[in-house]
């Protein structure tokens, strides 16, 4: 129970300190970025710790591995509900709450089964380098998802439009 603990306060921390980071950005211009590299830095400390027997240094290890786990889940959140037309973010909403906390029970099952054929450790070193995959996927298809977050992010006024300055200046000197 104590190692438990230990564990879940430098999950934590960790998560904490990605709190404090986001809460401090001033626009969701770079999330995406911000997803990539989270998600990247999740997996590899997850695949990291599966092996390592020393408690303090699994504490130290796991710190980044809540803050990634944090700023990559919170980012995606923000995403979703910045780039969601007002009339279907609820739909959207429900559908990442649904992915999210519905598909966690199958997954820990799966997890679990697997974990009695290969062992925990290789388990969690599978979850993780599975995580990474996502993360480089999900970069691999990031400037799609730019150019159309792009047009949402000009009509909310997130980026302002050039072109539009330029018409207005345009009708006064006119």
């Amino acid at each position: 129970s104590q190692t438990q603990g230990f564990i879940m306060s430098a999950v934590g921390i960790g998560a904490l300190a990605a709190a404090i980071y986001l809460a401090a950005r001033k626009s969701v211009l770079g999330l995406g970025k911000v997803v990539s590299i989270t998600a990247v830095i999740f997996g590899l400390g997850l695949a990291a710790v599966s092996f390592i027997r020393v408690h303090w240094v699994v504490y130290l290890m796991l710190i980044p591995v809540g803050f990634a786990m944090i700023a990559t889940l919170a980012s995606i959140n923000t995403l979703l509900q910045t780039l969601t037309d007002d009339d279907k973010r609820g739909r959207v909403m429900g559908f990442y709450t649904m992915a999210l906390m519905g598909v966690a029970p199958f997954g820990s099952l799966l997890y679990g089964t697997v974990a009695d054929w290969v062992g925990v450790p290789y388990t969690m070193m599978g979850g993780g380098l599975i995580c990474v995959l996502g993360a480089l996927y999900f970069e691999h298809w990031r400037p799609v998802v730019r150019r159309f977050a792009r047009r949402v992010y000009v009509h909310r006024g997130i980026i302002p439009e050039i072109a539009k300055g330029i018409d207005i200046e345009t009708n006064i000197n006119e």
